[in-house]
């Protein structure tokens, strides 16, 4: 056996490992682009369902009526209350200020 044919082999060894291993993490990176996209698209189709399940400036207008209402009706029996409490205060009747 020849030294030429010695370092010919180790060189012909190390260059099949190093394929090997080049071509593993070429595979290993298609698969990881491959599994990114999968995930962008994901993300995508998740960021459209989010945006579809905000309130329309409509509904959101009718909701802020709906509530002014109740609101409003709230602060009317509010006022009929105090009315009333001051017409028993004044008649001496019952007055919740102290005496």
């Amino acid at each position: 056996m020849d030294l030429q044919f010695i370092i010919n082999g180790v060189f012909g060894v190390v260059a099949f490992f190093s394929g090997w291993v080049i071509k593993l993490t070429l595979e290993a990176l298609r698969d990881l682009q491959q599994a990114d996209k999968e995930l962008s698209e994901k993300v995508a189709h998740i960021e459209i369902l989010v945006t579809g399940d905000y309130l329309k400036k409509t509904e959101l207008e009718k909701f802020t009526d709906a509530l002014l209402i109740k609101l409003d009706k709230i602060e009317a029996k509010i006022d009929k209350k105090a009315d009333i409490s001051s017409v028993k205060c004044l008649n001496h009747m019952k007055c919740d200020y102290g005496e």
